[in-house]
């Protein structure tokens, strides 16, 4: 017999389509090269086919014969079956044996075994029986409900642990979710992600996290801008209504303090920050904006229930930390500052426009201010006097012993 070498081109490929609950078989196409003395062959062959348990020597778990395959300028393309039993999730391989066709030559050998692939674990998925199967299928879909599942690592403590390990230096995403809505009627809704943290019993979550996004930049290392969470609107189109970032609480049982959002920075001993703002915002605006609100705080239009106590704004005793400058509030615009309620200073309970507790200072000009107009007041560091615009000019106020 002539000698006979093979090279495989492609070993395994699928040669069926999944196809939800339809039969979609068992077979698969083995495709490759063979050679004969060096040179393309040609002509009928016979293939044994075995599989085994192990790359040399193990146990021989299935078999499979081709008789008077054609074979065609060197290219061969074989249509194998072994049924869904052989693929239970070990580790398989092909051992090729070959021999000239209509003869009774004893069978060549081909080495090394070639390793079975993924697709055809594929069929293990529609076969195989759920006591041995990692997943199920139904109408639905796909699904796992035992264990952990890792993907870009080993192990896990996680039901899904993704990990993207990477040293280069293009951009490094572990998961990317899209969410895309090509109609055009109106879709109810269209969520890129949707996380939900339930306790579902009448037992205790000691920390409970919708979503949780962690930056770690391990010593030494170096992150220019860290965002733990980003959000980016991209409208080119038309929105009614659009928020960077929504935070909704309904309370139907018990809350002892609700925080609608919560920001902690802190510094550890020894380390600095050049500055440090718990919260920070900023308009760009290049068209046209009708109204700007740096914070906007307002109450539900329906809501009928019943509020002890109501700040717009609180600032702790303990907000003065400061060495240098402790301002509860420091404005460095020039705008001006409206209120339509009384103004207490030192007193909870103002009952004028402006109501001060202890006395007020009025810082001494060396001149009259410009622009006077009635009810305006200075005092006058030259004669340490107090005037009175009376809607003309300035009044000295005549003051008694």
């Amino acid at each position: 017999m002539k000698k006979i070498i093979m090279m495989i081109l492609v070993a395994l490929t699928q040669s069926w389509v999944h196809a939800g609950t339809v039969d979609v078989g068992t077979q698969f196409t083995y495709q490759g090269e063979l050679l004969d003395n060096g040179s393309p062959a040609d002509g009928l062959y016979d293939l044994s086919i075995s599989l085994y348990n192990s790359l040399a020597g193990g146990s021989q778990v299935d078999q499979y014969f081709i008789d008077d395959i054609e074979i065609n300028n060197g290219l061969l393309n074989a249509t194998l079956d072994f049924g869904d039993a052989p693929f239970d999730g070990e580790e398989v391989y092909l051992e090729i044996s070959i021999r000239p066709g209509n003869s009774n030559d004893v069978f060549e050998t081909l080495s090394p075994r070639q390793r079975i692939n993924a697709t055809p674990y594929a069929i293990q998925a529609e076969f195989v029986d759920n006591s041995n199967a990692l997943w199920s299928n139904d109408a639905n879909g796909i699904f796992y409900t035992d264990g952990n599942v890792a993907i870009g690592r080993t192990s896990t403590q996680h039901k899904l642990h993704v990990t993207s390990l990477k040293n280069t230096d293009d951009t490094n995403t572990a998961v990317r979710i899209d969410a895309d809505y090509d109609g055009s009627g109106t879709s109810t809704a269209t969520y890129g992600a949707a996380h939900k943290a339930s306790n579902l019993g009448a037992g205790t979550i000691a920390y409970a996290i919708g979503t949780r996004s962690t930056i770690d930049n391990a010593a030494g290392g170096t992150v220019t801008y860290g965002d733990a969470t980003l959000s980016e609107i991209d409208n080119d189109g038309t929105m009614d209504w659009i928020n960077g970032s929504t935070v909704s609480i309904t309370n139907n049982g018990t809350i002892g303090t609700g925080i609608g959002n919560f920001t902690a920075i802190t510094n550890a001993p020894g380390q600095q920050m050049t500055a440090a703002y718990l919260g920070y915002s900023f308009v760009n605006n290049e068209g046209t904006i009708t109204d700007v609100y740096g914070l906007y705080v307002d109450y539900y239009e329906s809501g009928a229930g019943t509020v002890s106590n109501s700040y717009g704004l609180l600032i702790p005793a303990n907000f003065n930390k400061g060495t240098v400058d402790n301002f509860a509030v420091y404005s460095a615009s020039d705008a001006d500052s409206y209120f339509e309620g009384y103004v207490g200073f030192g007193v909870r309970a103002p009952e004028r426009q402006v109501h001060i507790s202890e006395a007020m200072r009025l810082e001494p000009q060396a001149s009259a201010p410009a622009n006077g107009d009635l009810g305006d007041l200075y005092v006058n560091s030259v004669d340490s006097s107090l005037y009175f615009h009376d809607g003309i000019s300035w009044k000295q106020v005549q003051l008694g012993p």
